[in-house]
């Protein structure tokens, strides 16, 4: 599919009080933000149009910047993997990134160290992650409660840094998680409340449940620095901020505020509450670009260090050719040819696009597909619409799509810019990436060194496992040998745990194997990953084997246990590896 800009963006649960935060009444930045929670926001992205749009990928983004995962859990949890994308909706709301980014499932200022995030966002995707992702081994775990005994807290779910969290405010945030998947699941005709039955949705309902409460957590210790910061933005800026968005968005879609608002109310919503949303969005994100500036401090660059970073990327500036093209696309042959001798004697090619493309995305724009760059489309389009000159038509192109008519617009032509030419924008660039990765550092260690009691054991445990997979798999195996917690999906999740364990110690096994013949080392280690990898492989199969006691008719730990369990000799013959 072509990554056409959709500018997605999910009105924000807490509107109001992010709102609160911008100009006049600063009041929010003085007290945390567990109260507040919202789903996932976008920026204007490259996203799919239409399941009938010819396309392959985008670029990636252009000197992206890291962002703490830590902030947020950025995973959906598990779900049947789809492997298409269908075609999605008008623009759901305005744009709302100051720094186009994806900030998930974080609220207002609380997810700052990941305000300048990568420079475009991806394309979304299908949900792809595995029933027990979680962070980095490498990630620090938190002083969170995770044992047998359970804390005492005078009330609420947990108590981070001396704030105490209500479960209302722990149900609020899961429940902004859950309709965040909700939304996202639902481009690809996934129901995400089917799949909350059985042990996979016991999984899931656990990590969105921990998603939820590390964005409190990131909510929390960010508003904390910055109610000790003082850090506020003017209703102007915001304003300011909000009307160049707002334009640039509209051009880029090539629409006017009338078709926009249309589209809007298409699903459901009004013009008005939608930029309300994207207004709260930018507040949020220009105060996060103020802390994140504060905790980076000066930064400090030299004309070598422009001169180097622009050599090392020097490919982000330099200018593609692209093409404005439109299209007609039709199911059969014979479609194609009856457009074709239509265009032919005179029939006007936007018209015939509105009347006849089944690409619902272009149909409406009378086939326009706006510019593309090379390795956007697929290859037999991309390579006919380069092939034309600006006004000329194509004949039958055939993609795995359907046929298409392609009329070629304007073209650009590719720029190889010089370092002077692109010195300020290089500074830019480089500033940003410095401050994002001094924020970063900043957040993990503000958050490794923060104070987190939970009294729920699964969520102590489950939030333990998102900081570190092998202290989470302690955490649940004490809970599960002592009989702290009467849940019966507990062996599953545990086993899950080890399947997880088992699939990060295979991807390490194979790229240390291609060591392996010149490294007496990476011999030895693989060796050691072997055995690793068949412990916790039977160690997910013993406790799915128990799981299955109680849940007998359960289809998925069914799966997983035949996936897991050796083959007889006769099947498995001629075969190497791990399962």
């Amino acid at each position: 599919m072509h990554r056409r800009l959709l500018g997605l963006i999910v009105l924000l649960v807490a509107a109001s009080l992010l709102l609160a935060a911008c100009g006049k009444d600063a009041e929010r930045a003085a007290k945390p933000a567990a109260t507040a929670t919202t789903a996932q926001t976008s920026a204007p992205s490259k996203a799919p149009a239409t399941a009938a749009t010819p396309a392959a990928a985008t670029k990636p983004a252009s000197a992206a910047t890291t962002t703490p995962a830590a902030v947020a859990p950025t995973a959906a949890p598990a779900a049947a993997t789809p492997t298409t994308t269908p075609a999605a909706s008008a623009p759901a709301a305005a744009p709302a990134a100051a720094a186009p980014t994806t900030t998930p499932a974080a609220s207002a200022p609380a997810a700052a160290p990941a305000a300048a995030a990568p420079t475009t966002t991806p394309t979304a995707t299908a949900p792809t992650a595995a029933p027990a992702a979680s962070a980095p081994e490498s990630a620090k775990p938190l002083q969170a409660t995770a044992s047998p005994s359970v804390p005492t807290l005078d009330q609420g779910v947990a108590v981070i840094n001396g704030h105490t969290i209500e479960s209302s405010s722990l149900d609020q945030a899961t429940m902004a998680v859950l309709e965040r998947y909700q939304q996202m699941y639902s481009q690809f005709g996934i129901d995400v409340k089917g799949m909350l039955a059985g042990a996979r949705g016991r999984v899931m309902d656990l990590e969105m449940e921990v998603e939820a409460f590390s964005t409190l957590v990131a909510n929390t210790i960010v508003d904390d620095e910055i109610a000790r910061r003082n850090i506020t933005v003017t209703d102007e800026a915001v304003a300011a901020e909000f009307d160049k968005q707002y334009t640039d968005f509209l051009a880029s879609q090539g629409l006017t505020e009338e078709t926009f608002s249309a589209a809007v109310a298409a699903q459901g919503r009004t013009l008005e509450a939608v930029k309300d949303g994207a207004r709260a969005n930018i507040c949020s994100q220009l105060i996060n670009q103020a802390l994140m500036r504060a905790v980076a401090g000066p930064i400090t660059l030299t004309d070598d260090d422009l001169q180097a970073y622009w050599i090392e990327n020097r490919a982000n500036y330099d200018t593609e050719e692209e093409v404005r093209a439109s299209h007609i696309l039709v199911p059969t042959e014979q479609s194609a040819s009856d457009v074709l001798a239509a265009l032919e004697a005179g029939a006007d090619f936007a018209a015939l696009a509105t009347e006849r493309s089944t690409d619902p995305g272009s149909a409406k724009k009378g086939g326009d597909l706006g510019w593309f760059g090379r390795g956007q489309m697929t290859p037999a389009f991309e390579e006919a619409a380069f092939a034309l000159g600006v006004g000329e038509r194509s004949g039958i192109v055939e993609t795995d799509y359907g046929f298409h008519i392609i009329l070629v617009v304007d073209k650009k032509p590719a720029v190889r810019h010089e370092f002077g030419d692109v010195r300020d924008q290089v500074r830019a660039d480089m500033e940003k990436e410095q401050i994002t990765e001094k924020a970063t550092a900043w957040y993990q260690a503000t958050q490794a060194a923060a104070t987190i009691q939970i009294s729920d054991p699964m969520l102590a445990a489950g939030w333990t496992k998102s900081q570190d997979l092998a202290a989470g798999l302690g955490a649940f195996e004490r809970l599960y040998n002592e009989h702290v917690v009467d849940d019966p999906y507990l062996p599953f999740i545990i086993g899950s745990i080890y399947e997880t364990m088992m699939q990060r110690k295979t991807t390490e096994k194979t790229e240390l194997e291609a060591k392996a013949s010149s490294d007496p080392a990476a011999a030895e280690q693989v060796a050691t990953l072997t055995a690793e990898i068949e412990a916790a492989r039977s160690k997910a199969v013993s406790f799915y084997q128990i799981a299955l006691k109680t849940f007998s008719d359960d289809t998925v730990i069914q799966s997983r246990i035949t996936a897991l369990s050796p083959k007889p000799e006769a099947e498995s013959e001629g075969s190497t590896g791990t399962p």
